[in-house]
């Protein structure tokens, strides 16, 4: 039997780290650019 929750816990996990490096690099090429 697929754990697919541990699969989909992944996916969040995955993209949630993905949308706050997004924005934590957003936030700092903003700086950059001051």
């Amino acid at each position: 039997m697929k754990d697919g929750k541990k699969e989909n816990a992944v996916n969040y996990f995955n993209v949630t780290v993905w949308d706050n490096l997004a924005e934590i690099m957003s936030k700092y090429l903003k700086k950059e650019h001051e």
